[in-house]
């Protein structure tokens, strides 16, 4: 029997016996057990997860507003050039960034930060000595970044192998 339901039968028996100031102390204190299993959520548990969404939201307006104002300043160009009688600026202006294409290179090169990176974090899970709840986060962080590296390693191979075909068929 637990002590809550052997505090009921107690107020039960005693009821007639017992002080109106005893039956209280009796009932807090039954309130009081019935009460002790639950914990207050601590306010870390949701203002983490609260202010990491909170952020990349953030991150996401200010990147679409500034983009937004780029492109505007860019239109508004054009459009003082067409008022002046001027000529239109070159169309590359109008766009972003021409962008180059990326090499193979730059995919080896990212494979090879992102899978170093990997490897460093899961050796630094795997040989932590204070063994938490942390260990098992930064290993799947550290396969996460492994993973990523090497997807990037395929990519240049895969890029590597289709540039040498498109060359193969111009010759």
């Amino acid at each position: 029997m637990d002590t809550t339901s052997i505090l009921n039968a107690a107020s039960d028996t005693l009821t007639g016996q017992l002080t109106s100031e005893q039956l209280l102390a009796l009932k807090m204190r039954e309130l009081e057990l019935s009460l002790s299993h639950y914990t207050p959520v601590d306010t870390e548990d949701i203002v983490i997860p609260v202010i990491f969404f909170l952020s990349i939201a953030a991150i996401t307006i200010l990147y679409f507003y500034f983009s937004y104002k780029t492109k505007k300043r860019r239109l508004d160009l054009v459009e003082k050039a067409i008022d002046k009688g001027q000529q239109i600026p070159d169309m590359s202006l109008l766009t972003a960034k021409n962008k180059k294409e990326k090499s193979v290179f730059d995919y080896v090169k990212n494979g090879i930060i992102f899978t170093s990176l990997g490897i460093a974090i899961l050796l630094y899970g795997i040989f932590n000595t204070d063994y938490n709840e942390m260990n098992s986060s930064v290993i799947f962080i550290g396969g996460f970044f492994f993973a990523f590296g090497f997807a990037w390693l395929l990519i240049a191979i895969i890029k590597h192998s289709l540039d040498k075909k498109r060359t193969d068929k111009k010759d």
